[in-house]
C-alpha cells in the first residue's frame, strides 16, 4: 500500500489486553503504575568502574605500543615486520570495537510471585513451542522425543501450551517416534507435575547421579519412579529400534500400518502433512487431566521451490500454529482456549531443564510496562549433562552467554541465537512496538505516514492496518468509499500474509487471556475446512509474492536467518531481554564431541558471513531507524567475527617464518621506556581479563577454554567460512567444507554409565575433516621451524640477544677438577708420546706389579681403534677396544673388562656407547682430536667426576688448527696455562672458518650466546650470525631450550601463539619470541627460549 493508506492495529492484537491494563493503571487513582514483573540489575558500580578504567588504560597503551611499532621498523625483515604490524592493528581494532558494547553490562531478575498474583492460571498467555527436526538418518529420534516430552511437562497450564514438531524430511520414523512419545507423555507429564522432578527430559532425569530420595517425603515416590523408569526403558528400546530400522530403507519405501505408502518417501517431493497427536476430544493423561497439545507438521516440498531450510520450517510452523489454535478452539468447546500470543523456538536436541522457564519468560513478555516493547526473551543454551565441570567442551559458549549477551542486554537486548527463545508473535508479524507518547504522538502502533521521515520509514512496519475512521464507517453499508477501502485493505493483507482468509483473521485474534475463538455452534465441517486451510498455508507456493521471509517471520536470503530476524526487530525499535535463571533453562541432549564443536563453529561462521555479505548487513541495513548505535556495533562485531581469522592465522604462521628465515619481527634496540610500556601493556591485558571475569562470574577455566577454542576455530572453521562466504557472494560459487560429525547416537546415560567406554571415546575423538588442513599446516610449519632452528643452533642467537641461560652446573666448559694438557706432535710421533704417558702413570700395586689407572683413549676411526689396541697389547699394556663394528656381546665383554680393571686401557671412537657411564676414569687421552670443541668437552668430561680430580691430554697436529681458538678460550676459562704455540695458532686470522664448525651457519660455530660460553668480543664469540661466531669459528648459535614439557592424551584441539617477552641481565625487559606450540590432548610441547 502507499504511504497514505490508513493503518491502525486491530483492537484484538496479541497484547491489546496489556495495553488496556497499562492505560487503566495510569488513569487510576493516584496514577500509580503496577509493579514490574522483571527488573534490570546493573553491575555494581565499583566493579564496573574498575573494568572501564582498565579498558581505557589498555586502549591508551595500545596507541603507545603501535606508535613504538611504527617508529621502530625492522630493517632486515621489512615484510615480516609489516605483516606482523598489520595483524596486530587488525586484532587490536577488532578488540576495541568489540569492547565498546561491553561497557554497560546488566542482569535480569524475574518476579514469579508477582506474576502469580497478577495473572492466575487461566489468565496466562498462550505459548506455542516450535520444535524443528530433520529426520532419523541425520538426527537421533530419542533427542527429539526428549525435547518434546520436556516441553509438554513444563510447569505451565496445559490449556495454554501447544507443541508443534516440524519434520522437514517427512520421515515416517520421526512420526512414529512422536506417536510413541505422545503415548508416553500421558504417564510422564502427570508424574513430573505431581512430584516436581527436574529436569523433565526423561533421559537427563534418569541419568543424573544424585540421590533422588533427598527431600522426598512421599513413600509412593520410590515405587512410582521405578515404574516410570521401567516404562521409559521400554520406550527407549522402541525408539532405538526405530533408529536402527532407519539405517536400511526398503526398496519400495516405507508403508504405513494400513498398507498405504508413506506420503513422504521422497523427502524432496512430498505433500504437506499435519497430524494431531495430542489434542483430540477426550485426550487426557493417566490421571484424567488435560494434556498440552502436540502436532506433527511436515510442509510441502516440490522441485523448483525454495524451502529456506530451518527458517522456512519455522515460518510454516508459525502459520500452521495460528490456525491449529482455531481448530482446537472449535473442537474443544468445553475448554477455555488460547491463541498462543508467544512462541518458543527449540532445536531438536535442546531440552527444557527448568520447568519454570516459561513462567520466567512471561515475566518479561507480560510485563505491564515493558512487555509491549519486548520482541523476544533469549535464554542461554548450555551443553552436556547437569555438571559440565569435567567436560572440556562444555564451556565453549560460557564467555558468549555470560559476558557478551549480558553486555548487549544493557543496551537494547541480546541477539537471537537460533534456539531457546520466546518470541512475541506480533514482532514476528512485522508490527511495530508500543512507543511512548514522546516517541510517537500518533499512538502505540504506527506504520506509514507518521511524519518521522524517510530514514525512519525504512525500518517501520509494513503491515497494512485499517484506520479507526474507516472502522467506524464500516457501519454504513451504503458507503461505496468504505467498500473500496476495505477491498484495498484486504488485498494488501493478502499481499503481506498470503492468500488465506482464515490466517489473516487469526493474525489479529491472538489474545493473552486465552479468550476468543469458536463457540458451542462450531461444527466438524468448519473444523475440516480450517484443517484444509492449515494444509494450504504450509504448501510450497503459499509464500510466493508475500512478505514472508522478508518482513514477516524468520528472514530468508542469508545463512544466518536468526541473526537477521533479531536485527530486523531491533531496527524497528523493539527491545529484547536476556534471562539467565539459576537453574539452566535449556540444555543440549548430549555432550558434544570435538567434531561437534568444530561443526557448530563452522555453521555459525558461515551464517555470520552470510549476514555480513547480504542486504541484512548490520553496518548499513536499517540505517536511520530506532536501533541504538552501540546495539548496531554489537551486531556488526558479531557477524564480522569470522574476519578475525585472517590476521589470526597469519600471526600464528609468523613464528615459523621467523624461525625458518632467521629473521625477527621485533627490533633489537629497546629502551627502558619501551620495556616499561610492554610490561604495562601485558599487565593491562591481564587486568581487563581478570576484571571481566569478576563481574561476569565466569571461571578462569571456562575463559581459558574459550580462548583456546577461539584460536582453534579461528584457524579452521572461521577461516574456511570467510572464503566460502566471499566466493558465494561475489562469484555465486558454493564451496562446501566437510563438517561431517557422523557418530553413533549417544545418550547421557551412556556417558554416565560404566559400560559407556566406547561412547566416551567417541565423544572425545576428533574426526578428520578438511577444516583441519589449516591448523594442521600451521602446526607442521611451526614444528618444522623449531626443528630447523634447533638443528642450526640459531634460536638463541637470532631472537635472544644478550639472554640469560639458566643451567645446573657449567654447560659448554670443562670443570676445574680436570688437569688439561695439550701436546703439539706430528702424526708419526703420537705412539711414542702415548707410551711415555702410560709409563709415567703406571703405579706399583700391593702385589708388586705395575698397574695402570683406568685410561680412555679416543681415536677417529674404527680401524685405528683396533690397530692401536693390538699395538698396546704387544707393548705390554692390556687394552681393549669398543666401536660400532664390534658385536653387542663383544662390546659388553670389553666394557666389563674395562670396569673391572682387567684391561685398564680402553680405545674408543666418538660413537656413544655404554662406556660413558664408567665413573672412575682417571685419564682421557685425545689421540685424535675431534672436529669441534663441544665434542672435546664431552670427551674430557668422562673424567674428573664425583669431586675427583682427573687428567686430560690431547695430541694437537697441524690438521687441528681450526680448534686453536676454542681450545685456548676453554683453557683460559678453566684457569689453565696454555702453551705459547697454541696462543700463536689462535691469533692467526685464517682460523675460525667453517671447516669444522658443525652447527654454525654463514661461517658459524657450535656455541654462541652469553654466560659461560660467549666471548666478550661480539664479533668473534657472539651470537650475531652475520658477523660473530660461537666459542670458536664464525657465527652460529647454540640452542638453549630452558624448559620442555610434554604430556600425552587424545586429539582434541590445536593451539598456536607466541609472546614477546625477553629479560636482560640489567633488569630490562624487551621484545623477543616465546614460541608456544600446543597440541592439547595428543601432546603439549611448550618451548620457552631464554628464560
Amino acid at each position: 500500500m502507499d504511504e497514505g493508506s490508513p493503518e491502525i492495529v486491530p483492537a484484538n492484537s496479541p497484547a491489546s489486553d496489556l495495553d488496556q491494563e497499562h492505560e487503566s493503571s495510569e488513569s487510576g487513582d493516584g496514577d500509580v503504575l503496577p509493579e514490574p514483573l522483571s527488573d534490570k540489575l546493573p553491575v555494581p558500580p565499583g566493579e564496573l568502574s574498575l573494568y572501564r578504567a582498565a579498558v581505557a588504560l589498555r586502549a591508551l597503551l595500545l596507541v603507545a605500543f603501535f606508535r613504538y611499532r611504527v617508529t621502530h621498523p625492522v630493517r632486515d625483515a621489512p615484510w615480516l615486520w609489516l605483516a606482523a604490524l598489520a595483524c596486530e592493528l587488525w586484532l587490536a581494532l577488532a578488540w576495541l570495537l568489540a569492547q565498546l558494547p561491553k561497557l554497560s553490562p546488566a542482569s535480569r531478575a524475574a518476579h514469579l510471585a508477582r506474576l502469580a498474583s497478577r495473572y492466575g492460571e487461566e489468565s496466562l498467555a498462550g505459548v506455542d513451542v516450535l520444535v524443528t527436526a530433520a529426520g532419523v538418518g541425520r538426527e537421533p529420534p530419542l533427542a527429539t522425543a526428549n525435547a518434546v516430552l520436556s516441553a509438554l511437562a513444563a510447569d505451565y497450564p496445559a490449556g495454554r501450551l501447544a507443541c508443534y514438531v516440524s519434520d522437514d524430511g517427512a520421515d515416517m520414523l520421526v512420526f512414529e517416534a512422536l506417536f510413541a512419545a505422545a503415548g508416553f507423555a500421558r504417564r510422564w507429564v502427570p508424574f513430573c507435575r505431581r512430584h516436581g522432578v527436574e529436569p523433565r527430559a526423561p533421559e537427563l532425569y534418569f541419568a543424573r547421579g544424585v540421590d533422588y530420595l533427598r527431600d522426598r517425603a512421599a513413600p509412593s515416590f520410590v515405587k512410582e519412579r521405578r515404574a516410570m523408569k521401567r516404562e521409559y526403558e521400554e520406550f527407549k528400546v522402541r525408539i532405538n529400534y526405530l533408529a536402527a530400522k532407519a539405517r536400511k530403507v526398503p526398496e519400495d519405501g516405507w508403508v504405513m500400518s494400513d498398507g498405504t505408502p508413506w506420503p513422504g518417501n521422497n523427502p524432496r517431493d512430498h505433500p504437506a502433512m499435519i497430524q494431531v497427536l495430542l489434542g483430540h476430544p477426550g485426550d487426557q493423561d493417566a490421571e484424567g487431566n488435560e494434556l498440552p497439545r502436540l502436532f506433527y507438521v511436515s510442509r510441502e516440498k516440490k522441485p523448483g521451490f525454495q524451502h529456506h531450510r530451518k527458517a522456512g520450517a519455522l515460518n510454516a510452523l508459525l502459520q500452521s500454529a495460528m490456525l491449529f489454535c482455531i481448530v482446537y478452539c472449535q473442537l474443544r468447546v468445553s475448554a477455555l482456549l488460547t491463541n498462543g500470543a508467544y512462541v518458543l523456538n527449540l532445536d531438536y536436541d535442546h531440552c527444557v531443564t527448568n520447568s519454570g522457564a516459561l513462567r520466567e519468560a512471561m515475566c518479561f513478555l507480560m510485563d505491564p510496562v515493558a512487555g509491549n516493547r519486548t520482541c523476544f526473551v533469549q535464554f542461554p543454551l548450555r551443553v552436556g549433562g547437569d555438571d559440565d565441570g569435567g567436560d572440556r567442551h562444555a564451556s565453549r559458549d560460557s564467555v558468549f552467554f555470560d559476558i557478551d549477551m549480558k553486555c548487549l542486554d544493557g543496551i537494547q537486548g541480546p541477539v537471537y541465537v537460533g534456539s531457546g527463545c520466546f518470541f512475541n508473535r506480533k514482532a514476528l508479524y512485522d508490527f511495530d512496538p508500543a512507543l511512548d507518547e514522546d516517541d510517537d504522538a500518533h499512538g502505540n502502533w504506527c506504520c506509514f505516514g507518521n511524519g518521522k521521515g524517510r530514514a525512519l520509514r525504512r525500518t517501520m512496519s509494513t503491515v497494512p492496518l485499517l484506520d479507526s475512521e474507516d472502522s467506524d464507517e464500516q457501519t454504513g453499508a451504503d458507503s461505496a468509499r468504505t467498500r473500496r477501502r476495505l477491498r484495498s485493505y484486504h488485498a494488501a493483507l493478502e499481499r503481506h500474509f498470503g492468500h488465506s482468509p482464515a490466517f489473516i483473521a487469526s493474525a489479529g485474534q491472538g489474545r493473552s487471556d486465552g479468550g476468543g475463538g469458536g463457540g458451542s455452534d462450531s461444527t466438524a465441517a468448519a473444523a475440516c475446512s480450517l484443517l484444509r486451510e492449515a494444509i494450504h498455508v504450509v504448501s510450497c507456493a503459499y509464500e510466493e509474492r508475500t512478505r514472508w521471509g522478508k518482513d514477516v517471520g524468520w528472514m530468508y536470503g542469508t545463512g544466518g536467518g536468526g541473526v537477521a530476524t533479531g536485527f530486523r526487530m531491533h531496527a524497528r525499535g523493539w527491545a529484547s531481554a536476556y534471562c539467565a535463571p539459576a537453574r539452566t533453562a535449556f540444555r543440549t541432549f548430549a555432550r558434544p564431541s570435538p567434531s561437534d564443536v568444530l561443526a557448530g563453529a563452522s555453521r555459525r561462521a558461515v551464517a555470520a558471513m552470510g549476514v555480513l555479505l547480504s542486504r541484512h548487513c548490520p553496518v548499513w541495513a536499517g540505517a536511520g531507524g530506532r536501533m541504538r548505535l552501540l546495539q548496531r556495533l554489537g551486531y556488526a562485531t558479531c557477524v564480522a567475527n569470522p574476519l578475525a581469522s585472517l590476521p589470526l592465522t597469519a600471526y600464528c604462521a609468523l613464528p615459523a617464518a621467523c624461525l625458518l628465515t632467521g629473521r625477527s619481527i621485533f627490533p633489537d634496540d629497546v629502551s627502558y621506556y619501551d620495556a616499561v610500556l610492554l610490561i604495562l601493556l601485558l599487565s593491562s591485558v591481564a587486568a581487563t581479563a581478570a576484571l571481566e571475569l569478576r563481574w561476569s562470574r565466569v571461571t578462569l577455566r571456562a575463559w581459558w577454554r574459550d580462548q583456546k577454542l577461539w584460536v582453534v576455530t579461528g584457524t579452521s572453521a572461521c577461516l574456511a567460512a570467510v572464503f566460502q562466504g566471499i566466493l558465494r557472494a561475489c562469484a555465486g560459487i558454493d564451496v562446501g567444507f566437510s563438517t561431517s560429525t557422523e557418530t553413533a547416537i549417544r545418550s547421557s546415560s551412556d556417558d554416565e554409565g560404566g559400560g559407556g567406554e566406547e561412547t566416551s571415546d567417541a565423544r572425545r575423538s576428533l574426526r578428520w575433516s578438511n577444516l583441519l588442513i589449516s591448523p594442521a599446516s600451521l602446526l607442521l610449519g611451526n614444528l618444522a621451524g623449531v626443528v630447523v632452528a634447533v638443528s642450526y643452533g640459531r634460536l638463541a642467537s637470532d631472537f635472544l640477544h644478550n639472554y640469560i641461560f639458566i643451567t645446573v652446573g657449567r654447560v659448554g666448559s670443562s670443570t676445574d677438577l680436570i688437569e688439561q694438557k695439550i701436546e703439539f706432535v706430528n702424526d708419526g710421533e703420537k705412539r711414542g708420546f702415548l707410551l711415555d704417558i702410560l709409563h709415567k702413570q703406571s703405579v706399583r700395586g700391593a702385589n708388586g706389579k705395575l698397574q695402570q689407572p683406568l685410561t680412555l683413549i679416543f681415536v677417529e676411526t674404527k680401524r685405528e681403534a683396533d690397530t692401536l689396541r693390538y699395538w698396546l697389547y704387544s707393548k705390554g699394556f692390556p687394552a681393549t677396544a669398543i666401536h660400532g663394528d664390534r658385536t653387542q656381546q663383544e662390546r659388553e665383554s670389553a666394557l666389563r673388562s674395562f670396569k673391572s680393571g682387567a684391561t685398564p686401557i680402553m680405545v674408543a671412537t666418538d660413537e656413544r656407547q655404554g662406556v660413558w657411564t664408567v665413573p672412575n676414569v682417571a685419564h682421557v687421552i685425545n689421540y685424535d682430536l675431534p672436529k669441534s670443541v663441544e665434542d672435546y668437552v664431552h670427551r674430557i668430561g668422562r673424567t674428573g667426576r664425583a669431586g675427583k680430580a682427573g687428567n686430560a691430554t690431547a695430541f694437537f697436529t697441524e690438521t687441528n688448527h681450526p680448534l686453536a681458538k676454542g681450545l685456548l678460550e676453554l683453557m683460559t676459562e678453566a684457569k689453565r696455562d696454555a702453551p705459547k704455540w697454541l696462543v700463536e695458532y689462535a691469533e692467526k686470522p685464517c682460523y675460525g672458518g667453517p671447516s669444522y664448525s658443525g652447527r654454525g651457519r654463514r661461517g658459524g660455530g657450535g656455541f654462541g650466546g652469553r654466560d659461560y660460553r660467549r666471548s666478550s668480543d661480539y664479533g668473534y664469540g657472539g651470537n650475531d650470525y652475520n658477523n660473530g661466531g660461537g666459542a670458536y669459528g664464525g657465527g652460529g648459535g647454540y640452542s638453549d631450550i630452558a624448559m620442555v614439557v610434554v604430556h600425552r592424551g587424545n586429539w582434541q584441539m590445536l593451539k598456536f601463539g607466541f609472546w614477546v617477552l625477553r629479560w636482560y641481565g640489567d633488569g630490562v625487559v624487551t621484545m623477543g619470541i616465546h614460541l608456544v606450540i600446543e597440541l592439547e590432548g595428543l601432546c603439549s610441547i611448550t618451548m620457552v627460549y631464554g628464560l
